[in-house]
């Protein structure tokens, strides 16, 4: 299962690795969003933005289990998330 990682604010995942990104919106949404490098070209996935951190964690999770991306990036909560290690 992927790890989930806190970044500060002006951290990003980097840009040439498979990534999922989870972050808090200004209006208080959670958007979530990834990147894979397929076979022929970067694969990207922007579901709705979701009401909670723990869903927006649980998505993210399964995305990245599924896509074979280690770490899943939490940037912008004070608090961790249920499945943060």
């Amino acid at each position: 299962m992927p790890a989930v990682q806190r970044i500060g604010p002006g951290e990003d995942p980097h840009p040439d690795s498979d990534y999922v990104l989870v972050e808090r919106l200004p209006g208080g949404k959670v958007s979530v969003s990834g990147a894979v490098m397929a076979e022929t070209a970067r694969r990207y996935w922007t579901p709705p933005e979701f009401d909670s951190l723990d869903a927006a964690i649980a998505a993210a999770l399964w995305w990245a289990d599924q896509n074979d991306v280690p770490l899943v990036y939490v940037r912008g909560f004070d608090r961790p998330a249920q499945r943060e290690r």
